[in-house]
């Protein structure tokens, strides 16, 4: 697979990532899987730019180490990474534990996870 189709290929599925938690949001759905998209969304549409720049990434999903990495290529974030951080603990621990302490609304998860994609695909 190309660097290219590769991206794309990230971007497509950070598109459902996306879907997914937005269909949840509005069937009322539990505020962890919902944050877990977002948090999937995020992620594979920052590895699409990494790719796209010829950037060797190992499998990770910490969004701290990716919005660095993005801003070693001197791209300006459109959300600061702090805030993107918040997404963090949604990586994994959704999935398996379900005592997260909400670091975010989910509406906030959707509004960065659709603001990160956006800009991600303008890159």
């Amino acid at each position: 697979m190309s660097v290219d189709e590769e991206s794309a290929l990230l971007i497509r599925l950070a598109h459902a990532d996306l879907l997914a938690a937005k269909l949840l949001y509005e069937m009322d759905g539990p505020s962890p899987i919902i944050c877990f998209h977002a948090q999937q969304t995020v992620e594979k549409a920052l590895k699409s730019i990494l790719i796209k720049k010829g950037v060797l990434i190992r499998k990770i999903h910490d969004l701290v180490e990716l919005t660095e990495l993005i801003q070693d290529l001197s791209l300006s974030l459109p959300i600061e990474s702090d805030t993107i951080a918040l997404l963090n603990p949604y990586a994994v621990k959704a999935r398996y534990d379900d005592t997260i302490p909400d670091t975010l609304k989910t509406e906030e998860a959707i509004e960065i996870a659709t603001e990160i994609i956006q800009w991600s695909e303008s890159v």
